[in-house]
């Protein structure tokens, strides 16, 4: 393997990994935020509560202020269910990030890995561009319409049907 390969190889391994350590931390750091923001809702949502067995004491002339507040506290908690969502999905982000770094660490010790790797990558994208770009792989069976004709060398015509004629004449 020529050094300038191994020293590319390097590099793009470092910029990955430092891509996926930004992105955990900004995710970390994003889960800190929505923790602490639930946290505070629940302190609301506390405080809302009491003030509602408050007012339900007072009985019938307090009766709209019981009304917001309930519609109060049913909002703090449709929104603690919604950070509640987001936090599920960021965790769910963050352990995709530990297992994509983990293996960017796999990869970093083993550089024929990272060929191997991207050279799947390569080949899978040329397959799946292949009917655009024309290209007929072999052993991919492609559908042919019923009218659709193939074009045929003289010596392959020739082939053919001699081939065709011996099949005749060993029945």
């Amino acid at each position: 393997m020529k050094a300038g390969t191994l020293i590319f190889l390097i590099i793009v391994i470092l910029i990955a990994f430092g891509f996926v350590l930004s992105d955990s931390l900004q995710t970390k750091q994003d889960v800190q935020s929505l923790m602490n923001r639930i946290n505070d809702l629940n302190t609301k949502l506390g405080q809302a509560q009491t003030q509602l067995i408050t007012c339900q004491d007072q009985g019938e002339k307090d009766a709209q202020t019981i009304q917001a507040l309930q519609k109060k506290a049913e909002d703090l908690q449709t929104e603690i269910k919604d950070l509640n969502g987001q936090l599920a999905s960021l965790n769910n982000e963050l352990a995709i990030l530990k297992a994509q770094q983990s293996l960017f660490d796999l990869l970093s010790e083993n550089p024929v890995l990272l060929t191997g790797a991207l050279l799947t990558q390569v080949a899978a994208s040329a397959m799946k561009f292949s009917k655009k770009l024309g290209i007929q792989w072999p052993g991919s069976g492609t559908n042919r319409e019923k009218n659709d004709y193939v074009k045929l060398s003289l010596e392959e015509r020739e082939l053919l049907i001699s081939t065709r004629r011996n099949r005749r004449n060993k029945k």
